[in-house]
């Protein structure tokens, strides 16, 4: 079939085959980060998930923190040495720096050993480690 092809060739003048080609000429093309054609580009960037994520993780220990302290601030204490006492219903025990909420249901020798302990807590400033803890857990969110 191909040999028939080339034989059919060699009888049709040249000039039926001949092509011509023209050329174009085209704007230049530009890649790369040439702000001047597109001023409203987003680039994609791991950092700036990372500082978003780091503001909503210190927003939400600053939320906690300011809860914590409205919980001491609308009720009455007790001053005991400088501890400041707290019988609020309804929460647990815990310290906060030189505050102590005792659980009000709570009473006799377990009150005193809760009591004790919550004390030592505030005296190693065990509320202050948590902070800190706090904004670790916020610098390093990504390493979960």
């Amino acid at each position: 079939m191909a040999l028939m092809a080339v034989w059919l060739k060699s009888f049709v003048p040249k000039r039926a085959f001949s092509l011509e080609l023209s050329s174009i000429d085209l704007a230049p093309v530009f890649v790369g980060n040439d702000m001047s054609t597109n001023q409203y580009s987003f680039d994609f960037s791991w950092e700036m998930i990372y500082v978003i994520g780091l503001g909503l993780f210190l927003i939400l220990s600053v939320i906690r923190l300011l809860r914590t302290m409205k919980v001491f601030r609308d009720h009455d204490f007790e001053q005991v040495d400088q501890f400041r006492i707290y019988c609020i219903p309804n929460r647990p025990s815990f310290s906060f720096f030189n505050r102590i909420q005792l659980s009000p249901e709570l009473e006799g020798k377990s009150a005193e050993m809760v009591l004790d302990h919550e004390k030592l807590h505030a005296l190693k400033n065990h509320s202050l480690d948590l902070v800190i803890m706090e904004i670790i857990h916020a610098f390093f969110w990504l390493k979960r």
